[in-house]
């Protein structure tokens, strides 16, 4: 799961989805991806739990890092874990292409909530080892434009576009318009490297979460 920019709601749709695929009697684990902005470890309170960052780098093995949601017998989610200065850095290493892969071996459905794709590297890393990706939007916060140049960056990747998901969609105003940046794309664009703020600072108009199949990412 990814979307053009913050806030619009990628985290939201990436839980509700692991929820219902798991209530249906699926094996599943969400992924928190973003290691910048947890917000899958923050809707479980599990901000301070071992996570991806920590498996990544091989502080502790797997297992320990996978917690299950007791609610939800089939869900089980790999929090963000410890702060990482350079997540971007810490994807691009060949370690996730076999931690995704060890996980669709165990579970039907691995759910990975990402960063937003205009904002930082993150998402499209993530995008060319995923079997496909869903990208969320909000009606009437999301740029035309958003959305061409995210679409355009994710098939560049080489990513697998499984569709697009509208949040917050009002038949009755229904359209789109360009919204600024909030409080979120700020802590994106100067809380991550060096080279993601100056990717971010390069981009002249500021844009306003990835699924495998079973056996496969999204």
């Amino acid at each position: 799961m990814t979307s053009p920019g913050p806030g619009e709601g990628k985290t939201s749709t990436a839980v509700n989805l692991a929820t219902v695929l798991a209530e249906g009697g699926r094996r599943v684990v969400l992924v928190d991806a973003d290691m910048r902005r947890p917000g899958v470890s923050q809707t479980f309170a599990l901000l301070k739990s071992k996570g991806l960052s920590g498996v990544l780098t091989g502080a502790y093995p797997l297992d320990e890092a996978i917690v299950t949601v007791e609610s939800i017998p089939s869900l089980r989610v790999l929090p963000a874990g410890p702060h990482t200065p350079n997540p971007a850095s810490l994807l691009s290493t060949s370690d996730k292409e076999a931690l995704l892969q060890r996980l669709s071996e165990t579970f039907d459905y691995v759910v990975v909530d990402s960063p937003p794709v205009l904002l930082v590297t993150d998402a499209t890393i993530l995008s060319s080892v995923v079997d496909g990706v869903i990208l969320i939007v909000e009606s009437g916060a999301t740029g035309p434009a958003s959305l061409v140049r995210a679409f355009r960056t994710l098939d560049t990747a080489g990513a697998r576009l499984l569709g697009v998901a509208v949040n917050k969609f009002d038949f009755q105003t229904s359209g789109y318009y360009y919204s600024h940046y909030n409080d979120y794309g700020y802590y994106y664009s100067y809380h991550g490297s060096s080279k993601d703020r100056e990717r971010s600072a390069s981009t002249p108009t500021p844009p306003e979460s990835e699924v495998r199949r079973p056996s496969r990412a999204m």
